[in-house]
């Protein structure tokens, strides 16, 4: 062979050696790209469903506030169920604090209201229209205790994080933030505390160092080679270390990298650079035998193409676990969990079919099983047969079954425990051929992925229903123990919502005897109860709540006897005179809320005349009492002295306004041996005249619409009042009461007066007779009692005599 063909063939040996060369770079280059963007996918992956995982374990926080605040205790006991296995390494309360009530709160702390500023110094808040102070924390250390008095509000990503809470009422994560100790950077998560009434009242949050959620992300991915970056502001620096002489200076290579982002509140970007160089060996070995290059040229060509099929494979299933996680994250209930997971989860294996089976939650002896495809299905299996999915559950081990001939079907069934180790589900994936899952890359590892996603979003939302059912089921008991007017009425809304509150047989109120008589809880479970902090906290807030409604029902009871003893010594029974017959009836409200302002009285002027009064103050209670007797004696006074009845008027407004309150009346004067009936009525129902109601005559019903003057209270009428004067005889009757006697729910006024019109006009000849027509004696009862206090005065006049005595 000559030298030119040598030279050619040599010529050719290196042309190949280089191509083969460049093509060994190219694929180092390629791997390493290919893994960076796999390690980059699965970063992004676990970190997503670590934040997801903590932002949803702040959800339920509204459970605190069920009486209108959060204590120490229980953030305590809040937090003991959510610490545990978590991210936080505390939790922390704060509470919304006006501008005029920053004096109270650090008076009633001992310390000052304090601001964050640069770097990372603690001092005095300046004056501002609201604050978001830290109240309490826990763990409750000399460390965590250092933010207590913090002015959240004066941080801006905090403050911008509660916002954002407040305006979606769900839990946010925010950054970048300084998280103690050591000043890591990390991430601020805080969710917006509110009342049964929905209004807020604070916030429960914490902070989640990068390096901490960093250490979630599996043991094949160096942190160091992990950047985390919100909304373009990068959390953490990748830390560098000097290479060790046999190694590369990653120091260089390490930039750039691969970047997978996603939304978990804000916009999250995680990028992975392992910083490793290509093999620059292949090169070097180009002399080392020709012979041997097209087979190793051939050989790197198929495991090129093994390489990019299996790595195709991988990044198909990493994406289908990002998509299953975010849409699982997206799913708030248990049902819709379980529709996502059976629409999403048989792509991440490449599965055709999948199956999703869990324990029945009222009996653990059956097992729930969802089957998607083409005609998706719920059964009910007895736990004891022995199918696969069954055996997982039972055992918590994987179970693969194998067809026998490759065209068979084949299945991999996985377990899901709850966080606390307990196997309660199980995931069954299910290929048309076993020669079909003998192309799936790692279906064991793959299928556990899959599970462990799975299991935790159907654990979120089991917690989720069950935090909210909780919530509402308290809410209700809440609103029926704040409405109780009395003991029976309380123990009624106990026995009725606790015991389902806190699953128990039953619950009441019980009373030591004397001298203790302490009120206290009785609850009692058919089974040992299972003591979950949750329920102790539960059980603490309605006792507080409990002991408030009794001290509340003890004091109304009280005030409503001392009032009503007053308000009985004011309207005593109205002396009998032989000219007129006078007969009086009072009704007190039967509600809670205090006997009312509604009196009477009569006064003898003279032999032959008498002063009528009637009226009602505005209000309930001691202050409604005290008005009354007041007017009363004022009256009284006013009208023994001869005052015009205009002028009692204008002196009762007077004494009205100095108490800033209002009441109507009517005043009047009759005079029997003039026979005339005169008054003035201050926006007071119509006195009722029954005329000619003797043996053998029939009555005549007239109300007295006349005298008209505004209200007492509202200040003297621009125009003095006019008495209005009518003519009475022996045998009329004179009726006069309060709005309490006439106003119905459902009935108009006209209505209610023509109904009792009818009543006067149907009664008998004494005033006892009419009084008890009125008041329908006999029946009943008056209609809506428990509305508003009932007075009438009933005055019948007889013959007169020329000395004022009747004849």
């Amino acid at each position: 062979m000559g030298r030119w063909s040598v030279g050619v063939l040599m010529t050719g040996v290196l042309l190949l050696g280089i191509t083969a060369s460049a093509l060994a770079i190219t694929q180092a280059l390629d791997a390493r790209s290919e893994d960076e963007a796999r390690r980059a996918d699965l970063a992004a992956t676990v970190l997503n469903a670590s934040l997801q995982q903590a932002v949803g374990s702040l959800r339920g926080v509204d459970v605190l506030a069920a009486d209108g605040s959060v204590s120490a205790s229980e953030l305590a006991l809040f937090a003991g169920d959510v610490l545990p296995g978590s991210l936080f390494a505390a939790l922390a309360y704060s509470e919304i604090v006006e501008g005029a009530d920053r004096a109270r709160w650090e008076a009633e702390h001992g310390r000052p209201i304090l601001e964050l500023v640069p770097p990372g110094r603690l001092v005095p808040a300046a004056e501002r229209a609201r604050y978001d102070v830290v109240t309490w924390v826990h763990p409750d250390n000399g460390a965590n205790n250092a933010i207590v008095g913090l002015d959240v509000f004066s941080e801006p990503v905090r403050r911008a994080a509660s916002e954002a809470t407040l305006h979606t009422s769900r839990p946010v994560a925010m950054g970048p933030i300084s998280v103690q100790p050591r000043a890591r950077p990390g991430l601020f998560l805080t969710n917006v505390v509110k009342d049964v009434d929905g209004r807020a009242i604070g916030f429960v949050s914490s902070g989640v160092a990068v390096d901490d959620l960093l250490g979630q992300l599996p043991e094949d991915i160096d942190p160091a080679t992990v950047t985390v970056a919100i909304d373009d502001h990068v959390l953490n620096e990748p830390v560098r270390t000097e290479p060790a002489p046999d190694e590369p200076d990653r120091t260089e290579a390490g930039r750039g990298g691969t970047s997978r982002s996603f939304v978990a509140g804000n916009r999250f970007t995680v990028t992975v650079a392992t910083g490793d160089r290509p093999d620059l060996l292949l090169p070097g070995v180009v002399v080392a035998g020709t012979a041997l290059l097209a087979v190793a040229a051939l050989t790197a060509a198929l495991a090129d193409r093994r390489h990019r099929v299996r790595c195709s494979k991988l990044l198909a299933r990493e994406a289908g676990l990002a998509e299953l996680g975010r849409r699982l994250a997206a799913s708030s209930s248990f049902d819709a969990v379980v529709d996502t997971a059976l629409a999403h989860t048989a792509v991440v294996v490449d599965a055709d079919d999948i199956e999703l089976a869990h324990l029945d939650a009222g009996d653990h002896r059956h097992l729930i099983v969802h089957r998607a495809g083409a005609t998706p299905s719920v059964q009910v299996h007895d736990r004891g047969e022995p199918t696969p999915l069954s055996t997982t559950i039972d055992t918590g081990r994987p179970v693969t079954v194998h067809g026998g001939t490759a065209n068979e079907p084949a299945m991999r069934c996985v377990p899901i425990a709850a966080s606390d180790g307990t196997v309660w589900a199980g995931l069954s994936f299910i290929w048309s051929s076993a020669e079909r899952a003998a192309n799936v890359e790692e279906p064991a590892t793959a299928a556990a992925a899959a599970a462990a996603v799975v299991g935790g979003a159907l654990e979120r939302a089991i917690t989720a229903e069950a935090l909210a059912d909780r919530a509402a089921q308290l809410s209700e008991l809440a609103q029926a123990i704040a409405v109780a007017h009395d003991i029976d009425a309380l123990t009624a809304a106990i026995e009725r919502w606790l015991p389902r509150l806190v699953a128990a047989a039953r619950a009441t109120l019980v009373q030591a005897p004397p001298p203790n008589g302490r009120w206290s809880l009785d609850v009692t479970w058919t089974a040992e109860p299972a003591g979950a902090l949750t329920d102790r906290m539960l059980l603490g807030t309605v006792n507080e709540l409990v002991e408030a409604a009794i001290a509340r029902i003890q004091r109304s009871q009280h005030e409503h006897q001392l009032i009503e003893q007053l308000q009985h010594a004011l309207l005593a029974e109205v002396p009998h005179r032989q000219a007129l017959e006078v007969a009086v009836r009072y009704e007190p409200a039967l509600s809670a809320v205090g006997i009312g302002g509604d009196w009477y009285d009569e006064v003898d002027l003279s032999p032959t005349e008498t002063g009528v009064v009637i009226g009602d103050v505005t209000g309930h209670g001691t202050a409604a009492v005290v008005v009354m007797a007041e007017l009363q004696a004022l009256t009284r006074h006013l009208l023994a002295g001869g005052t015009p009845l205009e002028e009692i008027c204008s002196q009762l407004d007077r004494s009205l306004q100095r108490h800033g309150t209002y009441a109507t009346a009517v005043v009047g004067r009759l005079d029997l041996a003039a026979g005339t009936f005169t008054y003035v009525n201050a926006g007071h129902p119509a006195p009722i005249l029954r005329r000619g109601a003797t043996s053998g005559a029939a009555a005549h019903i007239v109300e007295l619409a006349g005298g008209r003057r505004p209200l007492l209270g509202v200040g003297t009428p621009l125009e003095p009042a006019e008495t209005e004067a009518v003519a009475v005889a022996a045998g009329d009757l004179l009726l006069l009461y309060t709005d309490g006697l006439i106003e119905r729910r459902e009935e108009s006024m006209a209505d209610s007066v023509s109904a009792l019109l009818a009543r006067i006009d149907a009664a008998g000849h004494s005033t006892a007779d009419v009084l008890g027509a009125a008041f329908l004696a006999g029946g009943p009862g008056r209609p809506d009692a428990a509305d508003d206090d009932a007075a009438a005065l009933a005055l019948r006049i007889g013959t007169v005599g020329v000395d004022g005595n009747g004849g």
